[in-house]
């Protein structure tokens, strides 16, 4: 008899984030706040956000 089986090969993004987090090193880290800091002011400038964005 033939049974249907489903494999997932997709790790939990928040889980595998996780992970990354724990494995990197300090500097990777700095790295990472920076370019989302700069993501977040570059989006406040192109949709026109009055002011300065200030992290």
């Amino acid at each position: 008899m033939r049974k249907n089986v489903v494999i997932t090969d997709r790790m939990d993004m928040l889980a595998w984030l996780r992970v990354q987090l724990e494995d990197a090193d300090a500097e990777l880290l700095w790295e990472m706040v920076q370019a989302f800091a700069e993501t977040l002011m570059s989006a406040g400038a192109s949709c026109g956000t009055p002011g300065d964005v200030l992290l």
